[in-house]
């Protein structure tokens, strides 16, 4: 896995133009961002390589009009309902698609969201940045990162993301 710091689907589609054979490329992708880039898309589709994973989260249908340009190109795409308070079962129809190449959305009904909040146990965190990466606007870095609980909407992707097992969820009494 490569992290992205820039577009990711520019990101994509240089490692697939120089013929990256390394290993797994993944992607999440912000949905606003797939809008007017519909020829970046349709090629990144039509690519012979079969190692790219896009994630696509869509929390409360924000920027639903991705999936209209993801029609329009003819992407094969998944959509997930994902559950904060159930993740890993929510996200069982991901595992069909893991182990080849596409793209799945992510749909975050507002409703699933606030009954949790998220934690850093700073005992397992060792400041790796995998939660940092997700661009969460209730994830601090002060010594290590803090998820302000009091912005935290439940989604749970940092704990998905979390590669050391550091976030724990707790239920919102």
């Amino acid at each position: 896995m490569v992290d992205f710091v820039v577009n990711p689907l520019m990101s994509i589609l240089a490692f697939l133009r120089a013929g990256y054979g390394y290993g797994r490329l993944i992607a999440v992708v912000n949905p606003c961002s797939l809008l007017n880039q519909e020829d970046l898309i349709r090629e990144i589709i039509n690519t012979t390589h079969d190692n790219y994973l896009m994630i696509i989260p869509l929390i409360n249908g924000e920027c639903n009009e991705a999936l209209n340009v993801l029609s329009k190109v003819s992407a094969q795409y998944k959509v997930v309902n994902y559950d904060p308070g159930n993740p890993l079962s929510s996200l069982q129809d991901v595992l069909d698609i893991v182990n080849s190449r596409g793209i799945i959305v992510i749909n975050i009904s507002v409703n699933s969201l606030g009954k949790y909040v998220f934690s850093i146990v700073d005992e397992y965190c060792d400041n790796c940045g995998d939660c940092l990466r997700i661009n969460c606007p209730a994830i601090q870095l002060n010594r290590k990162p803090v998820i302000d609980t009091k912005a935290c909407i439940g989604c749970g992707i940092c704990q998905l993301v979390c590669s050391r097992g550091a976030i724990i969820r707790i239920k919102v009494s």
